[in-house]
């Protein structure tokens, strides 16, 4: 082997690390901070190009990683994500008062409480004073249906000599089919308890829509269908009853199945903030057929109203 080649054998690592301390110069090391992760560099066997290389290489496209707009320190992520609903529990209530007959068919009127109670869990499971405890066995966009537990609350101001309506309480089914501001809804309830042992049926269509931020309406009108023992319940006079020194000469009436009464109201809400609400209920029902006939009858138009205050949670 010549003395040159000795030599260049013993020069090249020298050589080399000539080169190394040039890059290193050159570049920044790889422990400082780089403005790319090393993983996107076209090079993926070495961190950056080697020396002489154009960087970035022509026609190649390096992307920024995108990451998520930061805000001050310790404020939450920009754009804001949505969170997810942690309660499954919608609660309305509050107190509330109403002016009502004393009876159906009476042209006396009492005040007697207005609880005012919608309770919702997931909405699958609902307890209200007006439509009772029930379950949205199936449910879609437009269609719920499924089983009800109601009750009815009766009355003791029947006139002297009648037979008082007790409490108690009743089972069905309902079903509700929503269209826009529209809803088409009806249930049927049979009395297991109390002084009925009678059938009934609802059904009614009703709108609700929103005047501005803080007045709602809701308008219905709907119609009532009873069968025998609930007309008897209601409206019949026994012959036992006629017959009471006490019944002031009223005589024996059977009613029989049909068309109890046809109805119109209105449930009028304005929020006062974003919990508590004021609540107005008005009512107008026109007694029909052999409920409008009864002796027990003595208007036949009869008006509801009442106002309340609820809380939302």
């Amino acid at each position: 082997m010549t003395f040159r080649a000795k030599l260049l054998g013993f020069a090249w690592p020298a050589a080399l690390l000539a080169a190394v301390s040039q890059a290193q110069a050159q570049y920044p090391r790889a422990s400082a901070q780089y403005p790319y992760p090393s993983a996107q560099y076209p090079y993926p066997s070495q961190q950056f190009p080697p020396q002489g290389a154009q960087y970035p290489p022509q026609g190649a496209q390096i992307t920024r990683p995108v990451l998520p707009r930061a805000g001050p320190q310790g404020a939450a992520p920009w754009p804001p994500q949505a969170a997810a609903k942690t309660n499954n529990w919608d609660i309305t209530i509050g107190p509330g008062v109403a002016m009502q007959p004393e009876y159906i068919g009476s042209n006396k009127y009492i005040l007697w409480p207005m609880p005012i109670i919608e309770i919702k869990w997931r909405d699958k499971i609902f307890l209200s004073a007006k439509d009772g405890f029930g379950w949205n066995m199936v449910k879609t966009r437009h269609l719920n249906f499924g089983p009800l537990v109601h009750y009815y609350l009766g009355s003791q101001d029947y006139p002297s000599g009648m037979d008082s309506v007790d409490a108690g309480g009743q089972f069905g089914a309902f079903v509700n089919f929503a269209f826009g501001h529209w809803r088409l809804d009806a249930k049927a309830l049979y009395a297991f308890s109390g002084s009925s042992e009678g059938a009934r049926a609802n059904v009614g269509l009703s709108y609700g829509t929103r005047i501005n931020k803080v007045w709602k309406i809701v308008m219905r009108a709907g119609v009532s269908y009873f069968n025998d023992n609930e007309m008897k319940t209601y409206f019949g006079v026994s012959q036992r009853e006629a017959s009471s020194d006490a019944s002031s000469g009223m005589r024996q009436y059977s009613a029989k199945k049909g068309f109890a009464d046809v109805g119109f109201g209105a449930e009028i809400a304005y929020g006062f903030t974003k919990n508590w609400s004021g609540i107005i209920k008005l009512k107008a029902t026109q007694l029909l057929g052999d409920a409008a006939d009864s002796p027990l009858t003595t208007k036949d138009f009869q008006g509801y109203g009442g106002v309340g205050f609820a809380y939302t949670f």
